[in-house]
């Protein structure tokens, strides 16, 4: 598959389009620059209290020229696999700008690998308590400071299978299991400096308004040392006519208001961070394609192409 990059996409014509096919072939994706530009200032432009930081979650769209526009307009990123982060590394993308939120657990070579790209400034996002065990010697021995991704126990997608925070989905470290992951890490020394919670893809917005409630009670209660709060990603993009996009504006006046309550109660500024994928790239993409054949079912039936 081919990718044909246009500045704008209201420049799209006939014309081009051919000149595409004409260069490329078919199938291929065109996609609109100046949309993804727009979408990244959009989020970064998110109402916010004592600071914003907007990750692009790189399994919404890793394609290597998609990914250096992103970063050139100080966006940072969220890797689901090492292969992620070493395509983001191939983009030309310092290590010091992304993070690894996996279910993986890495092993052998893949440790070694992992360990010497979280010493050149990997953010790693520990997801469970073997993931954690795993990295606590690393952890202590250099003095790490480590992101934890809670499972609130409530989640909400598009579909089931775009639902991460509910009990359906093992992503992250339960909530019953939060104190045993504290203790560990109070016996190494451990500190985490970012607590993150992602409830699913396409979230409804009240659901993500009541996962800022929530996630900043778990910091509240058991994290006196984070600095940033992740509410994760999953903001709701219109791919279709009749749907709604979420109202980031709204959002992140919600986010803002809870921060700064947070900060009356506990002294405590806190960072927010957020990882919209969908959001940032689901409008930008174009496939052109060739159609080969044509086919019918009867007059009862649907035309195939």
């Amino acid at each position: 598959m081919n990718n044909y990059k246009l500045n704008n996409f209201s420049e799209i014509n006939t014309k081009n389009i051919k000149g595409a096919k004409e260069k490329f072939g078919t199938p291929i994706y065109i996609y609109d620059e100046k949309l993804i530009i727009d979408k990244c200032r959009a989020v970064l432009s998110m109402p916010n209290a004592f600071g914003l930081s907007i990750r692009y979650a790189m399994k919404a769209n890793s394609n290597k020229t998609i990914l250096k526009i992103i970063d050139n307009q100080n966006i940072l990123l969220d890797a689901s696999s090492l292969n992620e982060v070493r395509r983001a590394i191939r983009a030309g993308i310092n290590c010091n700008r992304i993070m690894l939120t996996t279910q993986d657990i890495p092993e052998h070579r893949e440790r070694k690998q992992l360990e010497s790209l979280i010493l050149k400034g990997l953010r790693y996002n520990v997801c469970s308590l073997r993931q954690l065990f795993l990295i606590g010697d690393f952890a202590e021995k250099h003095k790490l400071k480590l992101s934890i991704r809670i499972n609130p126990g409530v989640g909400s997608g598009e579909s089931s299978t775009r639902n991460t925070g509910d009990n359906y989905a093992c992503f992250g470290i339960h909530l019953s299991d939060i104190e045993e992951a504290l203790k560990y890490s109070e016996s190494k020394g451990i500190k985490f400096n970012q607590v993150h919670a992602h409830i699913g893809s396409g979230a409804d917005p009240e659901i993500w308004r009541q996962n800022i409630d929530r996630e900043l009670s778990f910091i509240e209660k058991y994290f006196p040392h984070v600095e940033i709060v992740s509410f994760g990603g999953g903001l709701k993009e219109a791919r279709m006519p009749y749907e709604t996009k979420a109202d980031i504006n709204a959002l992140g006046l919600y986010a803002k208001k809870m921060i700064e309550e947070f900060k009356v109660r506990n002294n405590r500024n806190l960072k927010m961070e957020i990882e919209p994928g969908t959001y940032i790239i689901a409008n930008s993409g174009y496939i052109v394609t060739t159609v080969i054949d044509k086919k019918q079912t009867g007059v009862d039936g649907y035309n195939y192409t």
